[in-house]
């Protein structure tokens, strides 16, 4: 998978405001709107990895269901 469950926390950067003389290049280029766009963005894609994993997980639940049943010997009592 190549993927952390801690992609939506580490993944997304975060600025915290700072009182110094000189700002910073980040916060000097910083926007409300762009900001939100982007956060709108990482839901987005967090929303489409949960599918992904719900798909997999699904697969996974019968691929082994599928193996259980083939080593299963029926028997009438």
């Amino acid at each position: 998978m190549g993927e952390t469950p801690f992609r939506p926390s580490y993944g997304s950067n975060a600025m915290i405001p700072v009182k110094v003389r000189e700002p910073s290049i980040q916060s000097i280029n910083f926007t409300k709107e762009e900001n939100n766009e982007m956060i709108s963005d990482a839901l987005d894609l967090a929303k489409e990895s949960i599918k992904e994993v719900h798909m997999r997980v699904e697969l996974y639940h019968r691929i082994d269901e599928k193996r259980y049943k083939s080593r299963v010997k029926p028997r009438n009592f």
